[in-house]
This record gives structure tokens, C-alpha cells and sequence, in this order.
């Protein structure tokens, strides 16, 4: 399985991003016939792949989890804004087997960055099963944030406040370990301005390093933190800054 962020037209009436996560496949070796179609995978421009039955999938390959979400990634981001939902087929695959990796917490950020709350919930909770059992890949839930929020597949503020509920349900170490990748792929560079929300991220950033006794460093963190200025973004930047420099 290889992931990455991919740039397709899309037609009119579906959610245009800058860009969209995806997971290919190819089968194993050895694997042929009707059962390597289930791990043959190549994601398609024009009308992407749709179903309302994605809740029976992980039953499918119990023991492929990683293999069952890259087929779910090609579908999922498409419910986003339905009243349908279809997350629950993220917390399903959250009590799977198997491999759990990048393509997996893709799907849990789509999740986090549905509309509904009730739908962000599933997302919350898968995170928290997969914590709870040692499973969570953070460092890869982080970069899969940080990417596609950059690429503006999901919406910084929905995922901003299911980080917090999960730390405040006690994965701060988790949320920690990925927020150290996401926020470093998020803080403005030179010459960019700041995206909204960001300052609400670094005081979710703050509560996770501070529970979880973080020390380390991020990437342009102390150049923003010595910026003038009173804004949510600067304070929680210096604050952040000093926790982890301590």
C-alpha cells in the first residue's frame, strides 16, 4: 500500500479540494484472481467510488484493516457533508486486525471532519479503541492532519475540537505525539499568512504536551513565538514554545 495527496477534477456537485488523500494497492505475492481485485486499488478523476454500505466492509477482512480503510478513503471523503454519514464504518474498522497505518487515521480525519457532531463522534471514538489497545500509528494521524487540512480536504476547526475531546478522554500522549507532526505543516512560513483556527490547535497542542510532560522541538514554533503581538495564534505559540522547551 503507498498514500498520497493527489490533485483530480471532480464534477461540480462534489466537495472540490486542493488536493485528496488516497491510498493505492496492489496485490501480494502469490495473490490472483477474484481475491486480488480486493487488493487492487488506483484511485480515478471524473465521479469518484460511492457506497452507503461501507459499515460491512471491515467484516469482510477482518484481519486487513489497512487494506478495507484505503478502499473506504476512495468513498468516505463524499458523505462529508450528508446527513447520512457513513462514519460508523470508521469505528468499525477502529475494532478490526491487522495492520493499522496511514490509510486507517486518513479515514478518521475525514471523520473528525464531517459536519455533523454526531458523526465526528464515531471519529473520536475510534481513536480513543485504537489507543486504548496500543494501535494508534499518532505520528501518522498527525501527518495525515497536517496534510490534509493543508490541502483543505477537512476543516481545521472540527478537527481542532475532536483533538480536544480525545485528550480531555485521556489519549494526551497520542494527541501529543501527533500534533507534533501536524502543527509544524501547519504554522505560516514566511510571507503566508496564518490560517484561522490555528491558534485554537496550539491550545490543544499546549493542554496534550503539558499532561503528557513533552520536551522537543518544532519547526518555525520559536520564530512565530517571538513574533509582537497579543492574537490567540502568538500567545499560545509562546506558550506552547515554553512548555516544550522547559
Amino acid at each position: 500500500m503507498t498514500w498520497e495527496l493527489e490533485v483530480f477534477d471532480r464534477p461540480a456537485t462534489y466537495h472540490e479540494s486542493l488536493q485528496e488523500a488516497h491510498a493505492r494497492l496492489a496485490p501480494p505475492e502469490g495473490v490472483s484472481g477474484r481475491l486480488a481485485e480486493l487488493w487492487t486499488l488506483a484511485p480515478k478523476t471524473g465521479y469518484p467510488a460511492f457506497s452507503r454500505n461501507m459499515v460491512w466492509w471491515p467484516p469482510m477482512m477482518p484481519s486487513h484493516r489497512e487494506a478495507v480503510a484505503a478502499h473506504v478513503l476512495e468513498c468516505l471523503p463524499w458523505f462529508m457533508d450528508s446527513t447520512d454519514g457513513q462514519v460508523e464504518v470508521v469505528a468499525a474498522l477502529a475494532h478490526n486486525d491487522g495492520p493499522v497505518g496511514i490509510a486507517t487515521v486518513s479515514t478518521i480525519v475525514i471523520g473528525m471532519g464531517h459536519q455533523l457532531p454526531a458523526q465526528r463522534a464515531l471519529a473520536a471514538d475510534a481513536i480513543i479503541t485504537l489507543a486504548a489497545y496500543g494501535e494508534l500509528p499518532a505520528a501518522d494521524l498527525g501527518r495525515a492532519v497536517g496534510h490534509m487540512v493543508r490541502g483543505e480536504q477537512v476543516k481545521l476547526n472540527r478537527i481542532t475540537g475532536i483533538l480536544d475531546e480525545v485528550t480531555e478522554a485521556g489519549a494526551h500522549a497520542e494527541v501529543w505525539t501527533a500534533l507534533a507532526q501536524a502543527v509544524p505543516l501547519l504554522l505560516p512560513g514566511p510571507g503566508e499568512k496564518a490560517r484561522a483556527g490555528l491558534g485554537e490547535l496550539l491550545k490543544v497542542a499546549v493542554r496534550a504536551a503539558v499532561r503528557a510532560g513533552a520536551r522537543g522541538d518544532i519547526p518555525r514554533l520559536a520564530e512565530l513565538a517571538a513574533r509582537k503581538g497579543s492574537s490567540l495564534l502568538i500567545h499560545e505559540a509562546r506558550r506552547l514554545y515554553e512548555v516544550i522547551s522547559a
